[in-house]
C-alpha cells in the first residue's frame, strides 16, 4: 500500500512551493473489511469518544465502535465516503461530523483537497453529503461595518479543506484552512465568510475604519491570520479559532475579535501556529497546541490561559503538539497531551510531565513510534479510558483505574488486510524509510505454542539484525507484529537497499521475506 506523509510545519502557501499542514496521509489502494476487529487506518487524525461509541478520522477514512473497540465498522469504500481521507470529528446534539478530503496535484505537487463533510444523526446508520464550498468569481468583497473589504474568492478545491468543526445555536463554523472561517445557518446550504482581524491589527469591530486584502498568505500578499486551522466554542457569543497567526476570540458571536499572538502580550502564547484549542471545564482554563510559524522568538509548546486570553503560561517547549485532553475525576489537574515527540501526562496541571510507552499487555504489540496526533479521555465509574492515536502505528487504548500515572492495561489496534494463511508472513509499509517510520512484520504460528526467532539479512545473506530470539509466542492470538527500525546490531542505520527476514516458529520451515529501505 502506497502511503505518503506531506510533511511540513509552516502553513504559509506560497504559489511555486505547496507549503502544508504535517498530519494528512495519502489514502492506499485497497479497500478495508466493513466490519473487523481493528480499525480502517494506522494514521490517526483525530479521536471522539461517546459513552462505549469511539469515532477515529484516519487516513483510510472513518471508523467507528460501538462495544468500545472491541469490533470497528470501517467506511472506507463505502458508497458515503469512498476512498475519502478524515481530517477532523465534532459530535454534538447527537449528531456526529466527519471532514473529508483528498490529495489532488496542484503546480505539480500534492494539495489536500476538501470534499466537504457527511453528517449522521442515527449513529453512523445513514449519512448526509454535504460538498466543499466553493466561491463564485465575483465573491471577492466582504460588507463589515461601513467598510467593504477586498478578499480572495476561493474558487478552487485545492487548499480548501475543513481542519475544524464549531456548533453554536443553529450555526455550524468550519475552518477550511485557505477558504478562511466560515459559517452556515442553512445546514450548509449557504456559507458567510467570517472576518478575522489581519495580521498587523491586534482586533476589530464593525465600527473601526478599515481597509486591508481578508486573503489567506500568499509569498508576500495576504495574512497568516486567514489561513485557519482550529474552533473552539465555549458558548453561543465565544468562540477561539486558531490560525496561522495566533488565536482569535470574539464574544459576540463572530462580529469583533481580539487576536492573541505571540508578540503581542506580555505572557504570549508560544507560536503562531495553531493546531487544536481545548477547554477543561474543570477549572475554565483555555490550552492550545501552539507551534512556531515564522517569527524568531515562537517556539513550539503547549500554551495555557485561564483568564480568558489575557495571559499564557507554556508548557512541554520544544514538543510539536498536536491535541490535548482532560481527566476531570482528578478536577482537571491530569492532562494529556499528544506531540510529534511522544505523548506526555501531568497530574499536577503541567507541573511535571511523563512519557507514555505503549504495548499491548496481552499481545505484546508496540506503537513504535513517538508520533502523535489525537488523544480523547473517555471517564466512566471508577474507571479512566484514554485514547492515544498516533501516525502509521496505530491506536491505543489504556483503562486503568489510578488516574495519576500511566499504569494499567493497554490495548493496540494496528490495521492491516490480514495474512492470506497462517504459513504465511509480511512487512508493510515497504518499501519504509527508518528516518520516518518502524516497518511491521506480520506472522503467526499457526495456532500452536512455539518459541519464535525473526533475522534481518542483507543482499549478501549476511547477519544484520537479530530482532526475536527464541521467544516464547502461544497459540492464543492469530496472528502476530514484530517491528524493524533499520537499524543494525551496532545500531547504526542501514543502507538503501533490499534486505530479507526469517521467521523461524518452533521446528517448522522458517518463513521468509523482502525488505526494502528508502530512506
Amino acid at each position: 500500500m502506497k502511503k505518503i506523509i506531506l510533511a511540513l510545519l509552516c502553513f504559509v502557501i506560497n504559489i511555486s512551493a505547496q507549503k502544508l499542514p504535517e498530519v494528512f496521509e495519502l489514502g492506499g489502494n485497497s479497500l478495508r473489511k466493513i466490519q473487523d476487529e481493528n480499525p480502517g487506518g494506522n494514521s490517526i487524525e483525530e479521536i471522539v469518544v461517546v459513552g462505549d461509541t469511539i469515532w477515529l478520522a484516519t487516513g483510510e477514512g472513518l471508523s467507528r465502535s460501538i462495544d468500545n473497540g472491541d469490533s470497528w465498522t470501517n467506511y472506507y469504500g463505502s458508497e458515503e465516503f469512498g476512498t475519502e481521507q478524515v481530517s477532523t470529528l465534532l459530535y454534538k446534539n447527537g449528531i456526529i461530523y466527519a471532514a473529508t478530503w483528498h490529495s489532488e496535484e496542484v503546480a505539480g505537487s500534492p494539495s489536500p483537497t476538501g470534499s466537504g463533510y457527511r453528517y449522521s444523526s442515527d449513529g453512523g446508520e445513514t449519512w448526509t453529503i454535504v460538498e466543499q464550498h466553493l466561491d463564485t468569481e465575483a465573491d471577492t468583497l466582504i460588507s463589515y461595518g461601513s467598510n467593504i473589504i477586498k478578499t480572495e474568492a476561493q474558487i478552487r478545491r485545492g487548499e480548501n479543506f475543513i481542519r475544524s468543526f464549531g456548533i453554536t445555536n443553529n450555526t455550524i463554523w468550519i475552518a477550511s484552512f485557505a477558504a478562511g472561517l466560515r459559517k452556515s445557518s442553512d445546514s450548509g446550504l449557504t456559507w458567510e465568510k467570517v472576518l478575522l482581524p489581519p495580521d498587523n491589527l491586534d482586533s476589530i469591530k464593525p465600527t473601526d475604519t478599515l481597509d486591508f486584502f481578508a486573503g489567506p498568505k500568499r509569498g508576500s500578499k495576504g495574512q497568516l491570520n486567514y489561513i485557519v486551522t482550529a474552533i473552539l466554542v465555549i458558548n453561543d457569543s465565544t468562540l477561539y479559532v486558531g490560525t496561522a497567526g495566533g488565536i482569535n476570540k470574539t464574544t459576540d458571536g463572530g462580529k469583533s475579535w481580539v487576536k492573541f499572538n505571540s508578540t503581542n502580550q506580555t505572557n504570549p502564547i508560544s507560536g503562531n501556529a495553531i493546531w487544536r484549542i481545548r477547554y477543561n471545564e474543570s477549572d475554565n482554563s483555555i490550552w492550545a497546541a501552539t507551534n512556531n510559524q515564522e517569527g524568531a522568538t515562537e517556539f513550539k509548546a503547549v500554551s495555557r490561559t485561564n483568564n480568558g486570553g489575557e495571559s499564557w503560561e507554556t508548557f512541554l517547549p520544544g514538543a510539536q503538539t498536536f491535541d490535548i485532553a482532560f481527566l476531570l475525576r482528578t478536577g482537571g489537574s491530569d492532562i494529556v497531551v499528544a506531540t510529534a515527540n511522544g505523548v506526555y501526562r501531568s497530574s499536577n496541571f503541567g507541573a511535571s510531565w511523563t512519557a507514555a510507552e505503549i504495548f499491548d499487555n496481552v499481545t505484546k504489540v508496540k506503537i513504535a513510534s513517538n508520533n502523535f496526533r489525537a488523544v480523547a479521555v473517555n471517564q466512566k465509574e471508577n474507571v479512566d479510558e484514554i485514547w492515544i492515536g498516533s501516525v502509521e502505528n496505530g491506536t491505543a487504548r489504556l483503562t486503568q483505574t489510578d488516574e495519576f500515572s500511566w499504569d494499567g492495561i493497554w490495548k493496540v489496534y494496528l490495521a492491516s488486510e490480514g495474512l492470506e494463511n497462517s504459513n504465511t508472513a509480511k512487512a508493510f509499509p515497504n518499501p519504509f524509510a527508518p528516518s520516518q517510520e518502524k516497518i511491521k512484520i506480520q506472522f503467526s504460528t499457526n495456532n500452536m505454542d512455539a518459541e519464535v526467532s525473526i533475522r534481518i539479512f542483507d543482499f549478501g545473506m549476511n547477519l544484520v539484525k537479530t530482532l526475536l530470539q527464541n521467544a516464547p509466542r502461544t497459540s492464543a492470538f492469530d496472528e502476530y507484529f514484530e517491528f524493524w527500525d533499520g537499524r543494525n546490531e551496532n545500531g547504526k542505520v542501514v543502507p538503501n537497499g533490499v534486505y530479507f527476514y526469517r521467521i523461524d516458529i518452533g521446528g517448522n520451515d522458517p518463513l521468509f521475506g523482502k525488505i526494502m529501505v528508502l530512506n
